[in-house]
């Protein structure tokens, strides 16, 4: 039923989770690479309340890279730096160096031109300029490239890029290496491309893939009792929740990872367990199954009782320190009894798996105790005599009054005087019973017979 439900309820949220049986398994299995990592982010402060103050967190959060925003590259051969053989850059690149002059080294820039055209909607989706782009560039490549770009409100953003020789006055001096040089700068230039635009690192955290942001709902105390009010949550693709709890607008205690090996990592073992107990309950309870507390919690404090995870499974439980009828009871069946046998293992049948098979009370509850005589005090013991009890009216037998065996077992429920049938009868005297007889009852009284 869990499967059904699963795949009823695909795609009932923005971000894409493992839910039902693939997802009972991983929290199980301790699955080191899950799914669907994801984190949930609450936010502090303005962030919290404000849409565009969240969103500049989900812009500081998500992992950009050069190639996400660029739309296409171009490789050129534009041999004067000062101008160039694209019409639609020579005005803004002559005007460049025209204000600029004495600071750039024309003479050690390739001939080679690298031309990235970059998407202004994802540009503007992740609130970047191209100022910043370019000294990301300039940042990862040091002194090896040379990055012009154009006004950000122009109707293309441009980024020319070239590679700067180490000495140019070198170059010029041996024309026979300086030829070979200039032949491989368009090959140098196509490496450098795909460098750049899988390893340029824009803006974001490693590991965050996607930010999606939602409104959600939650309920808060204050001064005139408990009051609802909304706010704007950040749910992630991908994992990193050290460098997340770092963001000065992150809620660090209240942001969760759905990866529990990554919150034993950076929270420790009893965040852990309210981790693993979270997300048990979650997929268990999605679509509207009840299991009660308890279970889940004895399951997960099971898990981590050695301060770190133990998967259910042989490779988990059977590594225990238990006995080999507990663990033939799991998985290995056939295997287990065999070592066992071989090495003559003892089991203490201190667990329940055991005691089923061997038809003995379970050491837990009323099992998990004997009863032990005190031997010393037995000298000063007081024998108690109930032969009084057979002199009593209580005992009398075959009294019909008697509250004792035979005359009254079961006590509720043997027949007696007061759960007897009535006799009719008439004239004076008090209530009497069948089948005590009297002159005014049953046998004694006929319906013909004279009052």
């Amino acid at each position: 039923q869990m499967t059904l439900n699963t795949f009823h309820f695909a795609g009932v949220s923005a971000k894409n989770v493992t839910l039902g049986v693939p997802r009972l398994t991983e929290i199980i299995n301790i699955s080191k690479n899950i799914r669907t990592p994801s984190l949930t982010v609450h936010l502090l402060g303005a962030a919290a309340r404000d849409k565009e103050a969240a969103k500049a967190v989900q812009c500081a959060l998500e992992f950009t890279t050069l190639r996400r925003v660029t739309a296409a590259t171009e490789i050129h051969y534009d041999p004067d730096p000062r101008s160039t053989v694209i019409p639609g850059d020579a005005e803004w690149v002559e005007a460049y160096f025209e204000l600029n002059e004495g600071d750039v080294d024309v003479s050690r820039m390739s001939p080679w031109l690298l031309r990235i055209e970059l998407a202004r909607d994802m540009m503007v989706d992740k609130r970047l300029l191209l100022s910043e782009v370019a000294e990301k560039i300039n940042a990862g490549f040091e002194d090896e490239l040379h990055c012009l770009f154009n006004d950000d409100n122009a109707e293309t953003l441009v980024l020319r890029v070239r590679v700067l020789s180490e000495d140019a006055s070198g170059a010029k001096a041996d024309g026979a290496q300086a030829a070979p040089a200039a032949e491989e700068d368009d090959v140098f230039l196509k490496k450098i491309e795909s460098s750049m635009l899988a390893q340029v690192r824009l803006q974001g955290v490693p590991g965050i893939r996607k930010v999606f942001l939602r409104e959600a709902k939650r309920t808060v105390l204050g001064a005139g009792g408990w009051t609802p009010e909304t706010e704007w949550v950040l749910d992630t693709e991908g994992v990193n929740l050290l460098q997340v709890l770092c963001h000065p607008e992150v809620d660090a205690s209240r942001t969760a990872s759905n990866d529990v090996v990554e919150v034993l990592q950076v929270l420790g073992i009893e965040a852990a367990r309210a981790a693993l107990l979270k997300e048990l309950r979650g997929v268990i309870e999605f679509d509207g199954s009840y299991v009660n507390y308890r279970h889940l919690a004895a399951l997960v404090d099971c898990m981590t009782r050695r301060g770190h995870f133990m998967a259910i499974t042989r490779h988990g439980i059977n590594r225990d320190e238990t006995g080999p009828l507990h663990q033939a009871s799991f998985e290995e069946t056939v295997d287990v009894l065999l070592r066992a046998s071989q090495h003559a293992e003892v089991d203490l049948m201190a667990g329940v798996s055991e005691n089923v098979m061997l038809g003995q009370l379970c050491p837990v509850g009323t099992g998990a105790f004997q009863l032990l005589v005190d031997s010393d005090r037995l000298r000063d013991a007081i024998e108690l005599d109930y032969a009084w009890a057979e002199d009593a009216a209580l005992g009398a037998t075959p009294g019909r009054l008697s509250l004792m065996s035979p005359g009254a077992t079961p006590l509720h429920m043997s027949p007696s005087a007061l759960a007897s049938p009535l006799s009719p009868f008439t004239g004076e005297g008090g209530l009497l019973f069948s089948p005590m007889a009297d002159a005014l009852a049953s046998p004694g009284y006929a319906p013909t017979s004279p009052g």
